[in-house]
């Protein structure tokens, strides 16, 4: 009944966020400058994109958080999966959602960045440990700020996490500064782009839509990690656990709040 349920809610906790993305996306689309398109790639210089080593570990950051941790998820679900239903058409549908989602996910981020850009704004990495290093933008007419570096940020160190970045630039101790910061796409690129925008050209349903699709797929991903831990826990007796399955489903869920709660706060 479990494995039934949660497939159909999977299907508004996917599809509707993919829809809700494809549509912002083609609304600021609509807001960027005439004939620049064709450079919603700002900060990426192609000629040594593919031979930047960089590049190469930025990829494979997102490769380990993408299928190494999430892809055993999908294995543990497709352990239960029925006779009658094809599996390879499921994977392929996955994976081919998963690839829509990150290329919506870097268009929207490089609109943002090129409408910010067109405003004379220049996006910088920032860092989360003091006020002064939560600067992420700055005006493309005024010189960078003392301690900043001249290298380009494509050839920064980057490290991706579950929750976010972190971009280490040249010369700078890290014990002081960390260069990490928490979703940039939700803190910093999207909610910077909005603001400068003003009413006038955005309406703030798109924010409200913007962070509705985030929480979609957030409680997306849940779902499918916890769907395999209160599986495996059923697993150890399938007759007995059958008729203690909310209550696991509560204590589990209640236990992974409170294990969490120091990675979101400052306890």
């Amino acid at each position: 009944m479990w494995l039934r349920s949660y497939g159909k809610v999977v299907y508004v906790f996917t599809l509707v966020p993919v829809f809700g993305t494809l549509v912002l996306c083609t609304k600021l689309l609509g807001l960027t400058p005439p004939g620049s398109i064709n450079q919603l790639f700002p900060a990426t210089v192609w000629s040594e994109f593919f031979i930047n080593g960089k590049s190469w570990v930025a990829a494979s950051n997102e490769v380990f958080l993408t299928w190494g941790l999430l892809g055993a998820a999908a294995m543990q679900i497709a352990a239960h999966n029925k006779h009658k239903h094809l599996l390879q058409r499921d994977t392929t549908l996955v994976v081919v959602l998963t690839f829509v989602v990150l290329l919506l996910g870097a268009f929207l981020a490089n609109t943002c960045v090129q409408i910010l850009r067109h405003h004379g704004y220049i996006y910088t990495t920032s860092s989360f440990e003091r006020i002064s290093g939560y600067t992420f933008m700055r005006h493309a007419n005024k010189p960078a700020p003392s301690g900043y570096s001249s290298t380009p940020e494509r050839f920064m160190s980057h490290a991706s996490f579950l929750l976010g970045q972190r971009v280490i630039r040249p010369g700078v101790d890290t014990s002081i500064e960390s260069g990490y910061q928490v979703l940039r796409l939700a803190t910093e690129l999207v909610p910077a782009t909005l603001a400068l925008l003003g009413t006038e050209q955005v309406s703030p349903f798109w924010a409200v839509l913007f962070y509705f699709i985030l929480i979609l797929f957030g409680i997306a991903q849940q779902l499918a990690i916890w769907h395999c831990v209160i599986t495996g826990i059923m697993a150890i007796n399938t007759k007995m656990m059958k008729l203690w399955e909310t209550t696991i489903t509560f204590f589990s869920c209640a236990c992974a709040y409170i294990l969490g709660l120091p990675m979101a706060t400052e306890a």
